[in-house]
């Protein structure tokens, strides 16, 4: 029948409970069969459907009173429209259709609501459930927006998903989700580029649970990391994403400031990741999260400063990194609460596909800090490349772990604030990194005894520390390690290494010996050094403070290359048969030191380019009565002290100046500086170059003897 034919069937006995009405559906003769069926106390209805036709059609069964409806039969692409069913339909079953179906339930009166079974979802589907407690279970669905209202009752939506499934945007009202993932299939739900609604149905869904995949599996909701998503998880309507039983891993991104009352549970891959941002600083941010290895907060992302966020682990189980941006102003505050050592905190993280920084102080407090072997894991790949100092503090640490990453970024960091247990020794190790980048420590706790960068790639700098005796080892570049007390054992390690002496030499003097592979410092402070210093090319002892100055020998090699910074004082140095550079800062340039064994062509004076500005060279036979280089060479020798100084104070030059003098009188090539010689007063004669002659000053000396360095 067409053209709206209503189909009256009247039962001779409609008092029974299995009462079973079947009706054929011949959709073959026309592209839109349109007809109706009316009829009362069925318990249930088949519809069968050609088969061999994808003609439309449409049923009225707003009179067919049928507890359960069934449709069978169809074909690929044959839309049949049911329009409203009757107030005492409960069940609708389409499994072994074909086709693509539309229904409203809406005017269903029993309360126990309609439970829909479907094959897999058709583009055209459009499924209405009733306002009570409705089910509706949907096989293996792929690239296909799943269109289904659930009404306003107490509701539950089984969905198998499959790959090419990308969208949730067109569920509605479905207060629990239960998803079941193909083995091996890939879903992303609001990847960039996507629909800005793809993800709504789990947004506003109470409950989530996802079952199913393989170890292949992923289950994305979000960016996964990469470009900005187009659509997230928000709102507050989810409390709860169960993926404890999926196999595969997920990555979920909520939209701004995930709620403390979401609680996440993933499976039993440990590659599983939670993602969230915060735009407004706030306290106890509580992680419910279980079985989730990574999560990742883009902090302060309005880029105001000066906010602090506190993020309570108490909750949170299986958590094995949280990653956190934080900005670009750098004074970030991040608290982590209820800490253990199962987790390490990475700071820097991929954001959008870019790796961004987060830059500022991070206070960690442990789940219990009174023990003697607590731990603190720090990760560093993004901290503002040394742009300014962040600040680490934790009480009761034993062991502080730094790892940096693979990548160009380099890190300073304040570590005076994490402090061992009074009584413990704290030890700090350092590993990773690349060899071009590195971390400078700027302080650190009086009761850290060990740093151990033996596993670290890049460079260590220890600007600062306490004075008492320390274990410090360097990585596999250079390093520049601060020796305070007679007692710390010193390892260079590989790379050209840097040996900085900090001491108040009121007692006595050092010697430090570059070319031995045994023991570089065997004197200190005037006293015989027992602790074994080893595995350095360089020494700076320019920090050395008092009257007494150092004996200090390079590196014997013909290859080797030594940079020594002497003491403010008198200090005797030997070269080596190496290329060796003698360095002057302002903390050295006070005292006349001997330099033994200088090559001409081969060994250099290295400056302070922060002093000696302008970097310029020039020899003369004497120093002109007005402006010269910063570096002036006079070639003829003077009678003695008197007449370089007189020499000195014909120039006019206002900045620092190096020159370089023969006198006569002590048979000597003489170093001089002079802060200011405009104005008379500020000669210094700091270094003798020992072994050329007065007369062969412009043989020994040219351009490339003198270099500025920062």
């Amino acid at each position: 029948m067409d053209g709206g034919a209503v189909i009256n069937i009247s039962l001779a006995d409609e008092t029974g409970t299995v009462d079973a009405l079947s009706v054929k559906l011949n959709n073959s003769q026309a592209a839109d069969t349109d007809t109706g069926l009316d009829f009362e106390n069925i318990e249930s209805l088949t519809i069968a459907v050609d088969t061999t036709s994808t003609n439309n059609a449409t049923v009225d069964m707003t009179a067919a009173e049928a507890n359960s409806v069934t449709v069978t039969g169809g074909a690929a692409g044959a839309l049949l429209t049911l329009g409203a069913l009757d107030a005492v339909t409960n069940s609708v079953t389409l499994t072994g259709y074909a086709g693509e179906v539309v229904f409203s339930a809406a005017a269903a009166t029993n309360t126990g609501g309609v439970t829909l079974n479907a094959s897999s979802a058709a583009a055209a589907d459009d499924y209405t459930m009733s306002n009570f407690n409705d089910t509706a279970t949907i096989a293996t669905t792929g690239a296909v927006d799943v269109d289904i209202d659930m009404g306003t009752g107490t509701d539950v939506l089984n969905l198998t998903v499959t790959t090419g499934f990308v969208d949730t945007g067109e569920i509605d009202g479905a207060e629990t989700i239960n998803l079941a993932v193909v083995a091996g299939a890939d879903i992303t739900i609001g990847a960039n580029a996507t629909g800005a609604t793809d993800a709504n149905g789990i947004s506003e869904a109470t409950t989530v649970v996802l079952t199913g995949g393989n170890e292949l599996s992923t289950f994305t909701v979000g960016s996964g990391g990469g470009l900005a998503a187009a659509d997230t998880i928000s709102g507050t309507t989810l409390t709860t994403f169960n993926a404890s039983g999926f196999s595969g891993n997920i990555d979920l991104e909520y939209a701004v400031e995930m709620p403390a009352t979401l609680t996440v549970s993933a499976g039993a891959l440990t590659t599983d990741v939670v993602r969230t941002t915060y735009d407004a600083g706030a306290t106890d941010i509580t992680l419910g999260l279980t079985g989730v290895e990574r999560f990742v907060a883009d902090l302060d992302t309005g880029n105001d400063g000066a906010e602090t966020y506190t993020f309570d682990l108490a909750s949170a189980t299986g958590l094995t990194r949280t990653e956190f941006a934080a900005g670009t102003i750098d004074t970030t505050t991040l608290v982590i609460d209820s800490y253990t050592s199962d987790t390490t905190i990475q700071l820097g993280t991929t954001i959008a596909n870019a790796v961004q920084e987060f830059s500022g102080s991070v206070d960690v407090n442990m789940v219990s800090s009174a023990g003697t072997s607590d731990v603190l894991n720090i990760r560093l790949q993004d901290t503002d490349d040394q742009a300014q100092s962040n600040d680490l503090d934790a009480a009761g640490i034993e062991t502080l772990n730094i790892a940096l990453t693979t990548d160009a970024e380099s890190h300073t960091f304040d570590l005076a604030g994490v402090t061992p247990t009074t009584g413990s020794a704290g030890t700090i190790n350092i590993s990773g990194g690349v060899s071009t980048d590195g971390i400078v420590i700027s302080a650190v706790a009086a009761g850290v005894t060990t740093i151990d960068a033996g596993s670290l790639a890049g460079t260590l700098t220890l600007s600062d520390r306490g004075s008492s005796a320390m274990t410090i080892t360097g990585g596999s570049a250079g390093d520049s390690l601060r020796m305070e007390n007679a007692g710390d054992v010193m390892t260079g390690n590989a790379g050209t290494d840097t040996l900085v002496i900090v001491q108040n030499a009121v007692l006595g003097g050092f010697a430090v010996d570059l070319s031995s592979a045994t023991d570089q410092v065997t004197s200190y402070n005037g006293a015989a050094n027992a602790a074994v210093q080893v595995g350095f090319e360089n020494v700076n002892l320019s920090g050395i403070t008092g009257s007494n100055g150092a004996d200090i020998t390079a590196q014997s090699g013909t290859t080797t290359t030594s940079v020594i910074t002497g003491t403010p004082n008198v200090d005797n140095i030997t070269l080596g048969t190496g290329t060796d550079n003698v360095r002057y800062v302002a903390l050295n340039l006070t005292a006349a030191d001997t330099i033994n064994n200088w090559t001409t062509g081969t060994d250099n004076i290295e400056l302070d380019s922060a002093l000696f500005t302008v970097g310029d060279y020039n020899e003369a036979a004497a120093v002109n009565g007005g402006a010269n280089a910063d570096v002036t060479v006079a070639t003829t020798a003077l009678a003695d002290d008197a007449t370089i100084i007189t020499a000195i104070r014909t120039s006019t030059d206002t900045t620092d100046t190096l020159f370089v003098f023969g006198n006569t009188a002590d048979g000597e090539v003489q170093l001089w500086y002079d802060a200011n010689p405009n104005v008379d007063g500020g000669e210094i004669q700091v270094g003798i170059i020992a072994g050329v002659a007065t007369t062969g000053i412009a043989a020994a000396f040219a351009t490339g003897d003198f270099t500025f360095v920062a």
